[in-house]
């Protein structure tokens, strides 16, 4: 049918978008994609065409960020919210879905491919506002990208779960704590961080990550003492 062949033509057209897009063809490949964005401009919060619409807005997000408009970015992320906003209430179909519902995926999957894909959006922030020199933002969507994850990894769903790159991210996280004199929340990112790793079965990098946190450990200890002589 002519809305079957439209369909197919999307998916298509959004795949050559972002292979341009990935091989150094940043122009033709945002022009690939926001021609699909006009041509969804009125339906992006259809459950067939959301998630289409949300990979969307991260291609382009990504692509701003590269030519280091980082206000454009900021921008298109916050209509990936708005977005995501509205969909909260719909059955979000799989990308690939577009063209073939598949009747065996579970609703929870679904919704699941959708939450990692707007987890990718905070985390696409986090990176622009350290770019802008925006501490305080950066830290605030490093922490929510974190939180996102960490539920995620609570209900079991474990696709898309890194537990040593989480608990990096979250050691990382506790520095910018510690640079603030937030020594209570510092210490509670390490504390994760830490408790993460017992999660890490074998993996080449954890002896060095380990003492790496050991490091962090170290350095709050001094911060926190050298705050406490200073008050005395």
């Amino acid at each position: 049918s002519k809305k079957h062949r439209y369909l197919i033509n999307l998916l298509l057209d959004y795949h050559i978008g972002t292979i341009c897009s990935d091989t150094a063809e940043r122009g033709e490949g945002e022009l690939y994609l926001r021609r699909i964005l006009t041509s969804i401009e009125q339906v992006l919060n259809h459950s067939l065409i959301c998630s289409l619409a949300l990979n969307l807005f991260n291609q382009l997000l990504i692509i701003r960020t590269s030519y280091e408009h980082y206000n454009d970015a900021i921008e298109i992320a916050k209509r990936a919210e708005s977005l995501y906003n509205q969909s909260l209430l719909i059955e979000p179909y799989l990308l690939r879905e577009i063209i073939n519902i598949d009747l065996l995926i579970q609703t929870n999957d679904r919704r699941e491919e959708f939450e990692q894909i707007y987890t990718h959006t905070f985390f696409y922030l986090a990176q622009i506002y350290a770019k802008i020199n925006d501490k305080d933002q950066s830290a605030n969507y490093c922490r929510l990208t974190l939180e996102r994850q960490l539920e995620m990894f609570h209900q079991h769903t474990k696709k898309h779960f890194d537990p040593l790159d989480w608990a990096t991210n979250c050691a990382t996280l506790s520095q910018y704590y510690m640079t603030n004199h937030d020594y209570a929340t510092a210490r509670h990112c390490l504390m994760c961080a830490d408790k993460m790793l017992e999660n890490v079965k074998t993996n080449d990098q954890l002896p060095e990550r380990t003492a790496s946190f050991k490091r962090c450990w170290i350095k709050y200890a001094i911060n926190l003492l050298s705050k406490i002589c200073l008050n005395r």
